[in-house]
């Protein structure tokens, strides 16, 4: 399952998973009726924290899908995309960037590692 690929980048992706599943189950409210449900949906009524905090959740996860695209393919650009996504996830929620930080700086790592990699395995 490693062969020509970084533990360390597998790790991140999981990191990152269980980063989005954590942020969807703290902020779902369960109390919610259909009817509170179906107000709550109108543009009008969503405040710009929630906006923001759903682009950070997008951004996120789509790291999330680079990653494991990366680590699937043997690609490192897959996990500079992932920084980059989490570098934008960041910038999109500042109170949140003490968590995304630790993520940010694994993606470019593992970037490294599977250039590494890839670098040592090709028959040039």
């Amino acid at each position: 399952m490693f062969n020509g690929r970084s533990k360390f980048s597998f790790v991140k992706a999981l990191l990152i998973t269980a980063y989005a599943v954590c942020l969807i189950g703290s902020n779902t409210d369960t109390t919610s009726s259909a009817e509170n449900a179906a107000k709550e949906i109108a543009i009008a009524e969503i405040p710009l924290e929630t906006a923001f905090l759903m682009l950070h959740l997008a951004m996120a996860s789509l790291s999330a899908f680079f990653c494991y695209l990366g680590f699937g393919l043997k690609a490192n650009w897959g996990f500079l995309v992932s920084g980059i996504l989490m570098c934008v996830a960041a910038l999109c929620v500042p109170v949140y960037f003490m968590f995304t930080v630790p993520l940010l700086i694994l993606a470019f790592v593992s970037y490294s590692k599977q250039k590494k990699i890839n670098e040592n395995n090709d028959p040039k």
